[in-house]
C-alpha cells in the first residue's frame, strides 16, 4: 500500500518538476538591454507555490519511507521476540534470548517507574550497567548503559564489509563480546534514526564505533605521484616508499541536556515512554553533533568537515560574493578528482538548495532533477544532495562556504560504544517531574592526505 502511494507521490512530482523548469525555461524578465534576466515577480511567486507543494509532497514521501521501515523492523522484531516464548511442543527460549529480553525489560522499568518500585531483577540489571558506566556519571544518580555494538551502521555490500573488516583489524578496533547479548535493539535503533534525522553530517559521513574512548589513531598517506615503471633486462627496480601520516580520533564527552517528564506520564502505562524519551535525546545529540561535525575548530572539540576542507584545500572561489551560479557548481564539480566524484555528493543549506533550484544551465535546463521513483533521490548536475542547516545560508556573504562537494567516506566519525542514560529522581522533584539526561562519545574529523576528496565553495 504505502510503496504504491510513495510510486504515486513521485510521479506526481515529477510532472511538477516538468511544469517549474519549463516556467523557468520561458522567464521573461528583461534588463535594461532588452537582455533575459530571469522569472518575472508574478513568475517567481508561481514557481515559489509549486516548490512549496513540491516540498510538501516530498515530506509526505520521507513519512511514508520512513512508516514503511518501522513496519519493516517491528515485523522483524515481533518475530525475534517470538523466538523468545517457548512454544508448545517447541525449543525453549535461548540463555541469549531470555538476556535480552530481561535487558529490555529492565530498561522500560529504569524509564518508567520509580527505583522504589524497581523488581529485583531490574536492581541487577542497574547495577550490572552501572559499573560500565563512567564515574562522573555514577556520581550522578541510577545509571543505565547501553553496551554492545550500536545498529547504526551504514550497509555495506560483501566485498566493502571484508575490507572494512581489515581496517579494523589493523586499527586495533574490535567488537567486544561483552554484553552484545543486552542490546536494547528498539530503543538504540530509535535513538540513532531520532540523530539521523536531524544530522546531516551522519547521512552522509563514514562512522567508525569502537569498543573503548582510548585515543584511535587512523593512518594516512599520499602515494599519487608516484607510478610504475618500466625495468630494462637485468636491471634493478627503484625503490619509493610511501609516507604515511595519520590522525587521531578521541572521545569527546556530550550531554543532551536534561530532559524533563511529567511523572504523571510515567504512571500512564499507555505512554510510550521509550519511543518519546529515545526521540527527544536522539535530537538533542543530533543537532550538537551536526553542528561540530560542521563547523567545529578541532580544538577541545572535533574538526568539522568545514573547518577541516578550508584548512587543507584551496577553497573554489565563487563568481559572485553574494549569489551561487551555475559555474560555481560546475567548478566545485570538476576540482574533486575524477577517482572521488562518482561517489561524491553536494551539501549546503536549505536555502541554498531553493536557490539552486532556480538555476538554469547553458541550455537553459534545470540544474535540479526530480527522482521518480520509489526511493530515488532528486539530484543536482547529477549528484545526491543533503542539506545541512549549519552551513552557511542563501544569500550568502564574502568569506562565507556555502558549499560541500566531494566523497564523504573520507570524513570519519568515530563513536564509542556504551551511551549512557541518568535518572535523575530528585533535581525536579518540586515539580512532580522525573529529569533523563545521556552522554555519549564521539569525534570526527577529514581523513586526507593530501588528494582533496571534498572540496568548498567560498564567496
Amino acid at each position: 500500500m504505502s510503496v504504491t502511494r510513495i510510486s504515486e507521490l513521485r510521479r506526481e512530482n515529477y510532472a511538477l518538476h516538468k511544469s517549474m523548469a519549463a516556467l523557468l525555461e520561458k522567464g521573461d524578465e528583461k534588463d535594461s538591454s532588452n537582455k533575459r534576466k530571469g522569472l518575472s515577480t508574478e513568475q517567481s511567486a508561481e514557481w515559489d507555490k509549486m516548490d512549496a507543494e513540491y516540498e510538501t509532497r516530498k515530506a509526505e514521501i520521507a513519512m511514508l519511507e520512513k512508516q514503511a521501515d518501522r513496519e519493516s523492523k517491528l515485523k522483524e522484531l515481533d518475530a525475534a521476540r517470538a523466538g523468545r516464548e517457548p512454544t508448545p511442543g517447541g525449543d525453549p527460549p535461548t540463555p541469549e534470548q531470555k538476556v535480552r529480553a530481561a535487558h529490555g525489560s529492565a530498561l522500560r522499568a529504569f524509564l518508567s517507574e520509580s527505583p522504589t518500585n524497581w523488581s529485583e531483577e531490574t536492581r541487577q540489571a542497574v547495577a550490572l550497567s552501572q559499573k560500565e558506566a563512567p564515574a562522573e556519571a555514577r556520581g550522578m544518580g541510577h545509571c543505565f548503559t547501553l553496551m554492545g555494538p550500536r545498529p547504526f551502521r551504514k550497509v555495506r555490500r560483501g566485498s566493502e564489509i571484508e575490507k572494512l573488516k581489515e581496517e579494523l583489524r589493523f586499527l586495533g578496533i574490535v567488537t567486544p563480546g561483552k554484553g552484545q547479548e543486552t542490546v536494547p535493539e528498539d530503543f538504540m535503533a530509535e535513538l540513532d534514526t531520532a540523530m539521523l534525522d536531524f544530522s546531516g553530517i551522519l547521512q552522509t559521513a563514514r562512522t567508525i564505533t569502537t569498543a573503548t574512548g582510548a585515543a584511535m589513531p587512523w593512518p594516512k598517506v599520499d602515494d599519487t605521484t608516484q607510478i610504475g615503471e618500466l625495468l630494462a633486462e637485468d636491471a634493478t627496480a627503484a625503490e619509493a616508499d610511501p609516507a604515511f601520516t595519520g590522525v587521531t580520533f578521541d572521545a569527546f564527552v556530550y550531554s543532551s541536556k536534561a530532559v524533563r517528564v511529567a511523572n504523571t506520564l510515567l504512571q500512564d502505562s499507555a505512554f510510550n515512554l521509550e519511543s518519546e524519551i529515545a526521540r527527544m535525546l536522539g535530537i538533542r545529540l543530533g543537532r550538537i553533533m551536526n553542528l561540530h561535525g560542521t563547523t567545529g575548530t578541532g580544538s577541545s572539540q572535533p574538526r568539522g568537515v568545514v573547518t577541516a576542507v578550508v584548512a587543507e584545500t584551496t577553497p573554489v572561489s565563487a563568481a559572485s560574493p553574494t549569489a551561487v551560479a551555475y559555474v560555481d557548481l560546475v567548478d566545485l564539480q570538476h576540482a574533486v578528482d575524477p577517482a572521488y566524484r562518482p561517489q561524491s555528493v553536494f551539501m549546503m543549506h536549505d536555502t541554498t538548495v531553493k536557490a539552486i533550484k532556480k538555476l538554469l544551465d547553458g541550455d537553459l535546463r534545470p540544474l535540479w532533477s526530480s527522482g521518480i521513483a520509489v526511493r530515488e533521490p532528486d539530484t543536482i548536475l547529477g549528484h545526491r544532495w543533503f542539506v545541512n542547516q549549519d552551513m552557511d545560508a542563501d544569500p550568502p556573504a564574502a568569506a562565507e562556504e556555502s558549499i560541500l562537494f566531494g566523497d564523504f567516506s573520507k570524513y570519519v566519525i568515530r563513536r564509542v560504544i556504551n551511551p549512557v542514560i541518568v535518572r535523575l529522581n530528585e533535581l525536579f522533584a518540586l515539580e512532580f517531574q522525573t529529569g533523563f539526561v545521556m552522554f555519549d562519545r564521539w569525534d570526527s574529523d577529514l581523513v586526507d592526505a593530501g588528494t582533496g576528496p571534498i572540496q568548498v565553495l567560498q564567496h
